[in-house]
């Protein structure tokens, strides 16, 4: 998995992680602060999914000649981030 993607994956989780946190703290009555501590760990990729291979038995002949087809069905990336985050509070 590219870094770039873990990065905002990460940073999108880290958004969120504040917004609960700012709402978590007006509820009990106090304003969030600076963050204190966060962690994160990257998922494991799941790679060939979707994938078919189409392969010959080997012929004698012209149709010896032939070469196996590979049929790629891409699909869009999506990381995801689970983030540990300890914010301070005033």
């Amino acid at each position: 998995m590219d870094c770039g993607h873990e990065a905002k994956a990460g940073g999108a989780a880290l958004a969120k992680a504040r917004s609960i946190a700012d709402q978590m703290a007006k509820g009990l009555g106090t304003k969030l602060g600076e963050l204190v501590y966060a962690s994160n760990r990257a998922p494991v990729p799941k790679m060939w999914r979707g994938m078919t291979v189409n392969t010959m038995s080997a012929l004698v002949g012209s149709a010896a000649e032939k070469r196996p087809t590979l049929t790629l069905f891409p699909q869009k990336v999506k990381s995801d981030a689970t983030v540990y985050a300890v914010f301070s509070i005033e």
